[in-house]
């Protein structure tokens, strides 16, 4: 038979779906932030033009405030993303706890990938070892309880002050652009 003639077929090995694989720390922190990067980016998309996001007047009757903060709230949800994300960053930078929390952990998240990224590491909890994958879902359990316990207040703070002032500009924006072409039965509110 011709069989014995032919070379057996090698098996390849490595990634065959046609991604890259991370060479260095920066790389795959690269990989691990695509995914948040991608969400951004899709928010980014749905901003509203900021000159019509500054137009107000007052409301004229209690129908017209309820149906302006229904249509504001949901075409301008880009911008008071970008708003709270802003007064976030802004509030943590001016808060020296808040902003040492912030550094500590990300000093940690570099020290850890650097370290989870050893093939020969295996901590043990109770005797199991854990994997990598383990390993990241549980430094991110950790440094959410973190931020939680240590800025739980912060963040309250800012996400309830960015509701307050969504609403209120809601109720005073105007609006414009194709504000006024939004129906009824778009609105997230009427499809419940």
């Amino acid at each position: 038979m011709q069989a014995d003639s032919e070379p057996s077929p090698t098996v390849a090995t490595g990634q065959l779906d046609g991604s890259k694989q991370p060479v260095n720390k920066i790389e795959e922190f690269k990989v691990l932030a695509m995914p948040f990067i991608a969400r951004i980016t899709s928010s980014v998309t749905i901003l509203k033009p900021w000159g019509e996001f500054m137009k107000f007047s007052k409301p004229k009757t209690s129908g017209e405030v309820s149906q302006r903060i229904a249509k504001n709230l949901f075409y301008y949800q880009g911008n008071y993303g970008v708003c709270a994300v802003v007064l976030l960053l802004l509030w943590v930078l001016t808060t020296p706890s808040a902003l040492l929390l912030c550094l500590l952990l990300v000093g940690c998240w570099l020290a850890f990938l650097g370290k989870n990224s050893d093939p020969n590491w295996s901590p043990q909890i109770g005797g199991v070892s854990l994997t990598r994958t383990q390993r990241i879902l549980a430094m991110a359990v950790l440094s959410g309880a973190l931020v939680l316990i240590f800025a739980g207040g912060l963040i309250v703070t800012v996400l309830s002050l960015s509701g307050v002032l969504a609403v209120t500009h809601a109720t005073f924006n105007c609006g414009g652009g194709k504000f006024e072409e939004l129906a009824e039965e778009e609105l997230p509110l009427n499809s419940v």
